[in-house]
């Protein structure tokens, strides 16, 4: 869709009980604190920033630089500051380390505002942040989350102090009294692992200080918003220091419902976290303890999307009753109840977008006399619908660091232990009528622990780290759409459509309605169990004080187990014959997980359906698919840096990303090697190999400093959803397999420029070049079989010992229906309109491989070699072209304080959201801008500020999905919001 400007408002029966896994945990910690007995003298804790106010500063490339900090030489120079990063495990300046990294200092993410992963983009360059629902969706230099079910791991890490967070929907907690958030571009599966496959966000928490400091911050804004935040810290007694730091904040919902009221985007949230730090004087030992609580309540912002966005449909197509489209080749295509023109571009079709919803129909001609749909509210913050949803997300974190040194070498030990709950509600279908609400559920349990030890003594050219890893992560997830089934259609209300190609007669109307008086739920369990080790090592050394080589490297075992719901089939009850059979279910019900310990190909567990469900078979129905693998892999690093001068580096890398694997929902033919008889199929890992060169400089007495990186990506087996014959021939699987290929290349330019103390600039510019190379999908039927004269006949069965002839003659007919399927079951493109885009998969003996009994089967080819022999590019989504960031902030004294003006700008090229319809769904290119005002008092206590941000009004489109019938679904990014800010330290 284009721009827009609007000025609207805008539980499981397997493995460690919770008791038991919380005592282990906290056992492994407390064992390791006792290990450690006091002996040398004391280091000193990492640098961190300044706790007083600093002034508003400069969001942007490497922002905490352009505020003073730990290393800075004070508010009043013209110097630019430092800041410390631990990206490769120990403290380095910034400007040391040969990776691309944006740091952004605590202060410089409270004065832009930034209180969650989703501002993280206006701040650092070459991020972009998608979102839907409760899920954060980031994306690194070609590298974008897509699938982020309990059975897919995320393609970009997020860890919060060192600890990794596995579910997407965890970055998405608060970001409260920070010590600085670092963007690790590039693969970091060496040093970090667990899927760092496209790079890291990771944030860190303010530490304890031997000193007394409190500070307390409030902000109001539009749609109401409210929030406080504050921190305290207390030396409790020499070497022991206590930090707790919470916010509370609350909002109405910027996306208005016209239908109920209960509108989306708003806020109820609460955090608390505190950390106790012991470092006896004169003592080796270190130790901190850091527990945490996070809620989100409200109403949220949907699962998946919010919004109906609309449909593709071709006028030139739209046929009336018995209307006919003649497609090439000559076949002749006859529809008694006519064709309302949906297609998806291509040879043969230019549709256009229209804003309708085409999973109803409401019997008012559209687009050239065709019934598209019903009409969707076109203000991206505006829907109508009649389901009240909720959400609800918490989160319990403990951890443990303990630090010990030993003469040169220091011993260190992380461990976790945290408890994840988050449940997401959406209207199922986009509209006022009461059809059905989505919920998904998903309870994570994790526990992980780290030792390290790496060398101590900063002096020596030689530096190392060698390190274990364990990772338990426990994952159920439930999807549940609770289908309303008495008295549906509603008078007035508009129907489903089950001809979703026809323009039907007006007569026909209501009567075009597919649910019966009663219909199943959708229950969907999913177990995934997780056990993975790993080891790692990185050494480097230094020659004549200036040229260093790196090398690192990382073997990692994921062992996964993984059990899903497998639906049974509501299977009529011969004692009620006039009641159509269903079943119902309960979201919270328990599920039996077991696996069929006999193997074979019947399903496992016995899920009764609840009360009130009718089919014969409700004592079972839900069954369970298992499976199990063991995915061994390698990541390593490599890199050499030269130390041009004190002030000037230039660096050059290579690395390689690993994504594990995962589980198709489909039982392995038998005899697949690797397999056990019964169990599912898996897919195997993604893998990146990366290459980077990059320069890091300072100039004019650190108030210039300008950091350039090169990059290139290589990205193969990639995880694609396709259609492949199975191992034995005879059959065909729509799995999930490792068949894609991409590459992304460009280059990254941020600079800050301090010509006087009071004035600073800073600027970025990136460039990325990210497409698919090879991206070949499954397709399934498109409708046009049940809607067209003749419909799609089945061909006879083969005879066993099939000769060539009769296996030609079957393949014949089946292929006379190849009109009837499409990607993403589009009527256009098809086999027959656009056979250079469509790859046949064939059984052995050269039979056409056939589905649904009279459709064949085939492959949609978005990017590689075509049937006629042409090579296609797609561009991968949310990788804009282009991305600019500007900024400058200008301190003017005023005697008694210190009034800043600030300007932050973010500009994006055009991107695109999905690859099946390229230019629908895509983002034009915008602007986004922010104006601070900000007023900060001569002994740096209080704090003022007033506040304009997306000064423009854009919309941005960040994420979309394919709903019923091919309307695309999407959410947009915050409309402008304004307000005022106040702080004050003690």
């Amino acid at each position: 869709m284009r721009k827009q400007r609007v000025e609207s408002t805008g539980t499981s029966n397997a493995g460690m009980s919770n008791g038991g896994r919380r005592a282990a945990f906290l056992m492994g910690a407390g064992v390791l604190a006792l290990l450690a007995s006091p002996a040398l003298a004391q280091t000193d804790p990492p640098p961190s920033p300044q706790e007083g106010q600093t002034g508003a500063g400069v969001a942007g490339a490497d922002a905490a630089a352009a505020q003073p900090n730990s290393t800075d030489t004070g508010p009043d120079s013209a110097q630019i500051g430092d800041i410390v990063v631990t990206a490769q495990r120990r403290e380095e300046s910034l400007q040391r380390v040969p990776l691309s990294i944006t740091a952004v200092s605590g202060e410089a993410l409270k004065q832009a505002n930034v209180t969650d992963i989703n501002r993280i983009e206006q701040i650092a360059p070459g991020v972009r942040i998608g979102r839907s629902g409760s899920d954060a969706r980031p994306a690194i230099r070609g590298v974008f989350t897509e699938a982020i079910g309990a059975n897919s791991d995320p393609r970009i890490g997020f860890y919060i102090d060192d600890i990794y967070q596995s579910r997407t929907s965890q970055a998405l907690a608060a970001f409260v009294d920070l010590e600085r958030v670092e963007v690790q571009k590039g693969p970091q599966g060496t040093l970090y692992g667990r899927n760092s496959f496209g790079g890291n966000i990771a944030i860190y928490s303010a530490t304890p200080k031997d000193e007394f400091s409190a500070g307390v911050d409030a902000l109001y804004g539009r749609f109401n918003r409210a929030r406080v935040e504050g921190f305290v810290n207390v030396p409790l007694t020499d070497g022991i220091a206590a930090r707790v730091a919470g916010a509370y904040e609350y909002q109405d919902g910027y996306v208005k419902n016209t239908s109920t009221g209960d509108d989306l985007g708003d806020e109820d949230a609460a955090f608390v976290r505190g950390i106790l730090r012991v470092a006896p004087p004169e003592s080796d030992l270190e130790i901190q303890l850091l527990g945490s609580y996070y809620r989100q309540g409200g109403n949220g912002i949907s699962a998946f999307g919010y919004k109906s966005i609309g449909t593709l449909a071709d006028p030139s197509l739209v046929r009336g009753p018995g209307g006919s489209i003649t497609l090439p080749g000559g076949r002749v295509l006859t529809f008694p109840n006519g064709f309302n023109g949906t297609a998806f571009p291509s040879t043969f079709a230019n549709p256009i977008p229209v804003p309708f919803n085409s999973r109803f129909r409401d019997g008012v001609p559209d687009v050239a006399g065709g019934d598209i749909g019903v009409p969707i509210e076109r203000d991206p913050y505006r829907i109508n619908f009649d389901a009240d949803v909720r959400r609800k997300t918490e989160q319990t974190q403990f951890s443990a660091l303990i630090n010990y040194d030993i003469g040169p070498v220091r011993f260190r030990s992380i461990s976790s232990y945290t408890d994840f709950y988050a449940l997401r509600q959406s209207d199922n279908d986009f509209s006022p009528a009461p059809i059905a609400v989505d919920s998904n559920l998903t309870k994570v349990q994790t526990i992980t622990q780290e030792l390290q030890l790496l060398s101590n003594d900063t002096t020596s050219p030689f530096q190392w780290i060698i390190g274990g890893f364990y990772y338990d992560d426990d994952v159920e997830e439930i999807f549940f759409s609770d289908n309303f089934v008495p008295g549906y259609p509603v008078a007035g209300q508009p129907s489903l459509s089950l001809f979703s190609n026809t323009l039907l007669p007006g007569g026909a109307f209501p009567n075009n309605t597919p649910i019966a008086s009663n219909r199943s739920d959708n229950f969907s369990p999913v177990r995934v169990r997780t056990k993975s080790y790993a080891g790692f090592v990185q050494a480097s050394y230094t020659l004549f004080d200036s040229l260093r080589f790196t090398a690192g490297y990382r073997r990692t075992s994921d062992r996964k187990r993984y059990a899903a719901g497998v639906g049974q089939g509501a299977q009529q009850n011969p004692a009620t014959p006039t009641v159509a059979p269903y079943f119902v279910f309960d979201l919270n019900q328990p599920v039996n997980y077991a696996c069929n310990p006999a193997g074979g190909t019947q399903l496992g567990g016995n899920n009764p359906a609840q009360p009130g469900s009718t089919a014969l078979n409700s004592a079972n129905g839900i069954g369970i698919n298992c499976g199990r693998a063991k995915f061994d892999f390698d990541t390593w690093r490599g890199a050499v840096d030269y130390q041009i001068t004190p002030d000037n580096m230039i660096y050059a890398s290579v690395s390689k990303g690993v994504r594990s694997g995962g589980f198709n929902n489909v039982l392995a033919p038998a005899g697949t090697p690797g397999v056990a008889p019964g169990e599912v199929l898996p897919f195997a890992p993604e893998e990146v190999t990366a290459y980077e060169v990059g320069f890091k400089n300072r100039f004019a007495g650190d108030t210039v400093q300008l950091n350039l990186a090169f990059f290139y990506n290589d990205f193969t087996d990639l995880q694609v959803q396709t259609s492949v014959p199975a191992p034995n021939g005879l059959t065909v699987l729509s799995i999930i397999t490792n068949a894609g290929k991409s590459r992304a290349y460009g280059v990254e330019i941020d600079g800050i420029f301090k010509p006087v103390p009071e004035l600073t600039f800073q600027a970025a510019f990136n460039y990325l070049n990210a497409k698919d190379t090879d991206f070949v999908t499954g397709t399934f039927g498109n409708g046009l079989c049940a809607v067209v004269a003749g419909g799609c006949p089945a061909p006879a069965a083969l005879p066993a010992g099939a000769t060539a002839a009769q296996i030609a003659a079957y393949n014949a007919q089946l292929n006379a229906n190849a009109f009837g399927i499409g990607p993403q079951g589009a009527p256009f493109p098809n086999p027959v309109t656009d056979p250079a885009r469509f790859q046949q998969v064939f059984l052995s003996g050269g039979v056409a491989a056939a589905q649904g009994g009279n459709l064949p089967v085939y492959n949609y080819i978005i990017a590689g070699r075509l049937a006629d022999g042409r090579k296609v590019k797609s561009q991968t989504p949310l990788s804009p072209e282009y991305t600019i960031q500007l900024g400058v902030a200008y301190d003017i004294d005023l005697g008694g304080g210190r009034l800043t003006p600030s300007v932050q700008s973010y500009f994006s090229s055009d991107f695109i959201n999905t690859a099946f319809t390229p230019n629908f769904g895509r983002q034009d290119a915008f602007t986004r801008t922010d104006l601070r005002l900000t007023f900060l008092t001569a002994d740096e206590r209080l704090t003022l500020q007033a506040f304009v941000e997306n000064l423009e009004n854009t919309a941005v489109l960040n994420r979309v999905a394919f709903g019923g019938n091919r309307s695309l679904n999407g959410v947009y990014g915050l409309p402008r919001t304004y307000g005022v800010k106040a702080g004050i330290r003690f």
